[in-house]
């Protein structure tokens, strides 16, 4: 099996600009609706903080962020935010990486479930996730805090007016990861 070209760490509050700019590229390559990820910037360290969560990013042996994810617990979930690709790098196992780092996550945390929020229209996201083990949840056998947060996904009429939005698509894995 061939290496892969990246390696992942902890993000540093001085690459907000640079994943901000990943986020920005990537949500336009899918066809996402335009999000303020500025919000990134202005609470990134914060968001480093213990108890707040991870964002963990695949870089290049250079130390170049080529990717991103924020993962953050939630009950006894983890949810995983903003995960992102630099177009460039799509297809070379960054995203496989993030989304083994969440699972290791996972276990370590002991959680019953991660869960996300992609666009259901996407090409690349929703197969990337069902590859994963990632399948359509039932609402009714989720806790309470997962199922609020996929319906305000869901169902944000502020969203629904913002030109391009394309309604999101829920999805869930549960251990073992």
């Amino acid at each position: 099996m061939t290496a892969l070209p990246y390696h992942l760490r902890v993000a540093r509050p001085e690459e907000a600009s640079q994943l901000e700019r990943i986020g920005e590229a990537a949500m336009a390559m899918y066809g996402f609706y335009r999000l303020k990820l500025s919000l990134l910037k202005a609470d990134f360290t914060a968001k480093l903080t213990p108890g707040a969560g991870h964002i963990v990013v695949a870089v290049t042996d250079q130390d170049e962020p080529v990717a991103y994810c924020r993962i953050r617990r939630y009950g006894n979930h983890l949810r995983l935010h903003d995960m992102f690709t630099a177009p460039a790098h799509n297809h070379h196992g960054a995203g496989r990486m993030l989304l083994k780092e969440a699972f290791d996550i996972a276990r370590a945390e002991d959680v019953s479930g991660i869960y996300l929020l992609t666009s259901q229209n996407s090409q690349l996201s929703v197969p990337f996730y069902e590859r994963s083990g990632f399948v359509k949840p039932n609402p009714e056998t989720l806790p309470k805090i997962v199922q609020l947060h996929m319906m305000l996904g869901n169902h944000n009429a502020a969203l629904a007016t913002v030109p391009g939005y394309l309604p999101l698509r829920a999805m869930v894995k549960t251990a073992p990861f």
